[in-house]
């Protein structure tokens, strides 16, 4: 997330708060410093929305973002995605 945050341009002290805030938000800011490839399907998924979300678009085309998950997840992703629209 932070390398990405380097290519939007962000200057150091908003990638941090983006990073730590996106992470917050998709409940993964305790597995920061964890490998990509050593979370699951499901928390790479939750990941792939923050990292969308790092430059704070004005506009996100999630395609699919739910398929795969249990539904407990999906409801999380759906109401994360209704607070941001928001």
């Amino acid at each position: 997330m932070q390398l990405l945050a380097d290519i939007y341009g962000l200057d150091r002290e908003t990638k941090n708060t983006q990073v730590e805030a996106n992470l917050k938000a998709v409940y993964l800011l305790d597995r920061a410093k964890s490998p990509v490839e050593t979370l699951s399907g499901g928390i790479q998924r939750w990941l792939n929305i923050a990292v969308a979300l790092i430059h704070q678009p004005q506009l996100v085309i999630l395609d699919e973002r739910t398929t795969g998950l249990d539904i407990e997840a999906r409801y999380e992703i759906w109401e994360l995605i209704r607070q941001l629209k928001n």
